[in-house]
């Protein structure tokens, strides 16, 4: 919506709009969006799969769909990397030089993609890559040569970054609690908080376990 939104009028605040691949609205949804309930969304999102179907041979995960770059996807200037991260509480990952082969195979992009917000700053230069918090405090939690680096390796040094930022991950639950005007989602924020206090925990302990493992 972002990317075509000089084509279409923009959506009420909380209705989700539906495009199809080439930017045209999903037949069957409404042009001015809907709050969907979630069975529905579900619905229309399988049906857009039938109707546009990945094209054969195409990789099932392309690291470059997912490198941060608020012009290709369609936002404004000031919406970038490191903003990102503070909305979405995660780490900043930034490539730097040629990206090796293995770290762009869909079984290694499915064990990191989700833990970090990535960036690559251009080919030229040695292969590395840097794993930065921006909250509660900057700090550089590792920095890495790529240049005849295993794999496997690789993994654990992302792993043991993601965990100790998760250790401190700025919880967002409690300030909805406290704030008057958010009083009327207390039960379900409640909630919430007491799952991110189970995961910080988990973290402390060393427990936790990376998204999809």
């Amino acid at each position: 919506m972002q990317k075509h939104k000089e084509r279409w009028k923009p959506p009420t605040q909380g209705n989700q709009v539906l495009l199809d691949p080439k930017g045209n609205y999903l037949p069957g949804t409404k042009p001015g969006g809907e709050r969907y309930p979630i069975p529905e969304l579900v619905r229309h999102l399988d049906r857009a799969l039938k109707l546009h179907p990945p094209k054969p041979g195409r990789s099932e995960l392309n690291l470059s769909w997912f490198l941060w770059d608020p012009k290709r996807h369609g936002y404004p200037g000031n919406f970038g990397a490191e903003a990102v991260c503070k909305l979405d509480r995660k780490p900043l990952l930034t490539l730097s030089g040629p990206v090796p082969a293995w770290m762009k195979t869909p079984a290694y992009l499915k064990k990191h993609l989700r833990q970090f917000i990535w960036t690559h700053e251009g080919t030229n230069g040695p292969a590395r890559l840097s794993v930065r918090q921006l909250q509660p405090e900057a700090k550089v939690l590792a920095s890495l040569s790529l240049h005849d680096a295993k794999p496997e390796e690789v993994s654990r040094d992302l792993d043991r970054a993601w965990l100790e930022y998760m250790k401190v991950r700025p919880l967002v639950a409690r300030g909805y609690i406290d704030n008057p005007h958010g009083r009327w989602l207390k039960k379900t924020m409640e909630v919430i908080h007491q799952e991110e206090m189970w995961v910080r925990e988990a973290a402390l302990k060393g427990t936790l376990q990376p998204p999809g493992r």
